[in-house]
């Protein structure tokens, strides 16, 4: 662990970030209030279209990368402040929505999954889940609680993977079967087993269902997402300043 590592975690500029990160995200009440949100699917919905639209962000853009991390050794719970930015991967994505949804109370985790092709033989796939593999997979998602519900949430796909098992996920019009872990440590690749069982079918229906109906709500109602990052500016502009000096080793 360098120096400027342990001094950015106990320095006063993370704390400013901390916060600045936290109140904008809070802030985003303010928009579940005009569309009378209350439910998961609703919260879920306005995170990714807020995020993807760039209202996140302090130049009102997000671009998805691929060819780059974003993660600076960071402790994990930062890795969202990419977002704010306006760029990051999947990991950055879904370490934002974690604390969005920490926020507001809901139990959730990120998650990582693989689709390398050696995984293609059922028999070496359950026999990789069972021996407890410590290692990150090629994508970082989200498994959350809610309402007595488990269910995986890609975010930076708009998809909802489905449960297949013990530590097994796939998605939809895919029909290849993947492993998938809770992400411990992720600087260090610590992973574990995560997944029981599924949810019941009916209620994951109401979910995805009510989730792409906000989505179409959402894009019928652009200005109150204008007035959102309107209202927000200025906090992404401060924490833009600051955090452009965390990029350049400056704490001070």
């Amino acid at each position: 662990m360098s120096d400027f590592f342990k001094d950015y975690c106990k320095s006063n500029i993370r704390k400013d970030l901390i916060y600045l990160n936290a109140y904008s995200l809070l802030n985003l009440d303010e928009v579940a209030e005009e569309f009378d949100i209350e439910e998961i699917s609703g919260l879920l919905a306005m995170f990714y279209y807020a995020y993807r639209k760039g209202y996140l962000s302090y130049k009102q853009k997000f671009l998805f990368d691929k060819d780059r991390l974003y993660f600076d050794n960071l402790p994990p719970e930062d890795l969202g402040f990419y977002i704010v930015e306006g760029y990051g991967v999947c990991r950055n994505i879904s370490y934002q929505l974690k604390t969005f949804l920490a926020l507001n109370d809901i139990k959730n985790y990120v998650a990582t999954t693989d689709s390398k092709e050696f995984f293609n033989s059922p028999r070496t796939l359950a026999l990789f889940v069972n021996l407890k593999p410590s290692l990150l997979g090629d994508h970082v998602i989200n498994y959350i609680k809610y309402d007595k519900i488990p269910f995986l949430y890609d975010p930076t796909n708009n998809i909802f993977p489905k449960i297949m098992g013990y530590s097994l996920l796939q998605y939809p019009d895919y029909d290849k079967i993947q492993p998938v872990w809770i992400v411990k440590a992720i600087n260090d690749g610590i992973v574990m087993p995560i997944i029981k069982k599924a949810p019941p079918s009916d209620k994951m229906t109401e979910i995805v269902d009510s989730y792409f109906n906000y989505l179409e709500l959402f894009d019928k109602n652009i200005d109150i997402f204008e007035k959102f990052y309107s209202d927000n500016k200025e906090i992404y502009w401060e924490f833009h300043y600051k955090f452009s000096k965390v990029k350049e080793k400056k704490l001070y």
